[in-house]
């Protein structure tokens, strides 16, 4: 069936991504605000989530929205990045390789709303990566990074990088952990056809303190969280 529904989903995925990107840079243009031209691509993010028929089920604990955070989730799907850009209710933007912004005008749309992209292959870009996060937390928006830096072939995790723990510690940032389940029946790894009528479940903990703490104890504590929750799940 996903072959078949890719007939409709394609054109429409890349209708409303083309669209979404002309009018974040538009929005950008005429008030040189990245927050407002994030709240276009967050309603990109729901567009192309519910036009694939994919429901989305939240579940919150108590935080704070007007707070910044570093956003630690767990990477199952590439259906990821839209799932919580469009259902995540925080003002964040992410991570990107350095060849998704080479992308004619949506490229451009990343810009704009604050994404940073990474070079994994240029050790030079991998500081500058460093320092443009560090700058961007002095914004005082919320930054998504998975720290298992990659997606996940079977939804189990993977070892997580200390980047972004490293960068929590730096900048005084709570860590917010959002576990993100059932995403790669959606999408699997390594295919470009969406499932539709699947439900994914985002359930967001409460923030966790980095002050003082080690960081391989923080890593452990986000990674429980993430285990206890898929555990949960999967029983």
């Amino acid at each position: 069936m996903n072959k078949i529904f890719a007939i409709y989903y394609i054109p429409v995925f890349i209708i409303i991504t083309l669209i979404s990107a002309l009018t974040c840079v538009l929005v950008y243009s005429l008030t040189l605000d990245p927050k407002k031209a994030n709240v276009v691509a967050k309603i990109w993010g729901k567009a192309v989530v519910l036009s694939a028929f994919v429901k989305v089920d939240i579940v919150l604990q108590n935080f704070k929205l007007e707070q910044k955070y570093v956003v630690m989730a767990n990477h199952q799907s590439a259906f990821d990045i839209f799932v919580l850009y469009g259902f995540l209710p925080l003002d964040f933007t992410f991570l990107s390789k350095i060849e998704v912004f080479k992308i004619p005008i949506f490229g451009l749309a990343m810009k704009v709303v604050g994404a940073i992209a990474v070079d994994r292959e240029n050790k030079a870009g991998l500081v500058k990566t460093v320092k443009d996060m560090e700058k961007y937390m002095e914004t005082n928006r919320s930054l998504l990074i998975f720290p298992e830096g990659t997606r996940s072939p079977d939804g189990q995790l993977l070892p997580f990088k200390k980047g972004g723990f490293l960068l929590a510690k730096k900048t005084n940032s709570k860590i917010l952990p959002v576990t993100i389940i059932n995403s790669n029946k959606v999408l699997k790894k390594g295919s470009f056809f969406v499932n539709p009528f699947r439900e994914v479940k985002v359930i967001i903990n409460k923030p966790i303190e980095v002050n003082k703490r080690n960081i391989s104890n923080i890593m452990d504590e986000v990674r429980e969280v993430f285990e206890t929750n898929l555990r949960k799940e999967q029983s």
